[in-house]
């Protein structure tokens, strides 16, 4: 890690735990930021082979760590910054219960959800499989992110998926949800929810 790409809130903090393993477990080398364990510290634990998932997206932060496990929904949204090796946006489905007990009853979302306050949990498996579904069909070019994000490489192809995978659980086609989307080149805007 790099203190340059660091914020400065939390350069000092950074620097004082890189400081205080100087000397017993790491010892400098050459270069300005050349640091390395102390052989005696080697292998002190048993290691573990993990399997790889091919299920598991690769996630990239924007200071240079990468994340393969499901780790990465600590990460703040606007810390992300690659997807599978590749620039990612994401789309946000704000109130996706609420959206999804429209949809189930045949009305379009649109942008009723702007404004209203707390969460209708009535329908949360329903979204949870529709949410999944958009995934799963397209695992290389989209994870989610917590429980409303679904990282994507293109908003449009998400909103997309999101569609099919609607339309395939419900058995209607042509309902939409309501999206906040963020681009790979930080364009942003929201859609509005409805039929195709």
């Amino acid at each position: 890690m790099l203190l340059d790409k660091v914020p400065d809130a939390d350069r000092e903090l950074l620097s004082a735990c890189r400081d205080t393993f100087v000397g017993e477990v790491l010892q400098r080398t050459k270069g300005r930021v050349g640091y390395k364990l102390k052989p005696q510290w080697y292998n002190i634990y048993k290691a573990e082979t993990l399997t790889y998932s091919p299920n598991n997206p690769r996630i990239e932060t924007s200071y240079g760590s990468v994340i393969t496990d499901n780790g990465y929904h600590d990460v703040p949204l606007d810390q992300i910054v690659a997807l599978n090796y590749q620039r990612c946006g994401y789309i946000k489905v704000p109130n996706p219960y609420q959206q999804t007990k429209w949809i189930y009853e045949g009305q379009a979302p649109t942008h009723r959800w702007k404004g209203m306050e707390g969460e209708d949990y009535c329908l949360v498996l329903e979204w949870w499989e529709i949410r999944d579904r958009a995934i799963e069909d397209n695992r290389r070019t989209l994870a989610q992110y917590r429980n409303d994000t679904i990282l994507c490489l293109d908003p449009d192809f998400a909103i997309r998926s999101l569609r099919i995978a609607t339309s395939r659980i419900i058995g209607r086609s042509g309902m939409n949800f309501s999206v906040e989307y963020k681009d790979r080149y930080g364009r942003s805007g929201e859609t509005w929810g409805g039929a195709a």
